[in-house]
């Protein structure tokens, strides 16, 4: 079997050129191109590769097949008692060295064929230099007679189907319709606002006496993450929602306090402390909010680039709440404190809000239609609001 081993190697070789990837053979000149495309660059010739491919693997199979049938009968033979063990060891190498034989005359005819083949390239290479000395001297005549269009090149396609002859697309000459037309459909948003609060009671008159609120230094600020659709393809109507985190700092002039109200139950309201002489104190509550918005848009194509203006609501779960306040303590001495606790604060909140923007900027009110704290015990009956200035990218 040794002398099978150069055989193989062979065999091997062609079996992987077969198996390669379509040859291609690209001719340019003066701007044009000729891209021929086929399985084999071979097929251009008389030669057929397949067919000599096809009659070495029939070959080798019927070679084998008869090799292996003979293996079989001898060792039946054998276990039957037929022959004896010398007689079954010459019966091998005999069936052996006649497949040997006729995997060597195959092998000889692929040498045959290669040699052949080699002299057809020869040709073949011949051919395709004269075409191509053709080929550019008819495109120098078309630059000299200035033809009105250009020339961008073909493909010559060789396969089973025969020869096709086709225009080569370039980038340019394809066209990608935009079925929106150019218009931006809808776009992520993140913002952050900073403003102020107050607090209102039920005739929408602004807190007085105790709870009067200090609005400048009533801080509110406002993380925004969200995200706007345009409503219809052109249109500058659009729907804007999100997740918002609202902190407020309602600076008063009494901190809020909880007492024993008149019916034995808890309750709490703004009161001054005749043991303690306030400084400051704030009522600080964080809340989520998830806002809903309607409204046009008329930055044209792109979204918030111009004008906008927003109407909607938003309702909210309070996430976290405390009051903060500075006094001095009966020895004249600066005490901060802070006392984490709900105060009957409502857990949940909801509210009108309006927003106008320029671009990125936005200015934005809010006003809980709730009451801050719990009506149904005694607390007083006042709704939050504020008022932010802010940048929404």
């Amino acid at each position: 079997m040794k002398k099978l081993i150069p055989f193989l190697s062979v065999a091997l070789g062609l079996l992987s050129a077969s198996a390669s990837a379509q040859d291609t053979l690209s001719i340019k000149s003066n701007n044009s191109t000729i891209t021929i495309i086929t399985e084999n660059l071979t097929e251009l010739d008389d030669m057929d590769i397949n067919g000599a491919l096809s009659e070495f693997s029939r070959g080798m199979s019927e070679a084998a097949a008869d090799y292996s049938a003979k293996v079989a009968d001898i060792n039946a033979r054998l276990e039957a008692g037929e022959i004896t063990e010398d007689e079954a060891e010459e019966e091998m190498d005999a069936a052996e060295d006649q497949f040997e034989e006729k995997a060597e005359l195959l092998a000889e005819k692929i040498e045959d064929w290669s040699e052949e083949f080699e002299t057809s390239i020869d040709t073949s290479e011949s051919g395709w230099e004269a075409y191509s000395k053709q080929w550019e001297e008819d495109a120098a005549e078309m630059e000299a007679e200035d033809l009105p269009h250009s020339r961008k090149g073909q493909v010559i396609r060789i396969g089973e189907n025969g020869i096709v002859i086709e225009d080569r697309i370039e980038e340019e000459d394809i066209i990608i319709k935009d079925e929106h037309q150019g218009y931006d459909q809808d776009m992520g948003l993140i913002g952050f606002h900073f403003g102020w609060n107050t607090l209102y009671n039920d005739n929408n008159e602004l807190a007085s006496g105790n709870a009067e609120v200090d609005f400048f230094n009533a801080w509110a600020y406002d993380l925004e993450f969200g995200h706007r659709v345009r409503l219809g393809e052109t249109s500058p109507f659009i729907f804007q929602y999100g997740l918002n985190f609202s902190w407020h700092n309602i600076q008063s002039k009494y901190p809020i306090t909880k007492f024993q109200g008149s019916n034995g139950e808890v309750a709490v309201d703004f009161l001054p402390d005749p043991n303690r002489n306030i400084i400051e104190t704030e009522f600080d509550i964080v809340y989520m909010d998830i806002p809903l918005l309607f409204g046009i848009d008329l930055s044209g194509k792109d979204l918030n680039e111009n004008v906008s203006l927003l109407v909607g609501g938003y309702g909210g779960v309070r996430l976290s709440s405390e009051r903060e306040t500075t006094f001095t303590d009966f020895n004249e001495d600066e005490v901060e404190e802070t006392l984490e606790d709900k105060f009957l604060s409502n857990q949940f909140r909801y509210g009108l809000m309006g927003q106008i923007g320029w671009g990125a900027f936005k200015v934005t009110a809010r006003y809980d239609m709730n009451q801050l704290f719990q009506d149904r015990y005694e607390t007083p009956n006042y709704h939050l609001a504020s008022l932010t200035l802010g940048f929404v990218f």
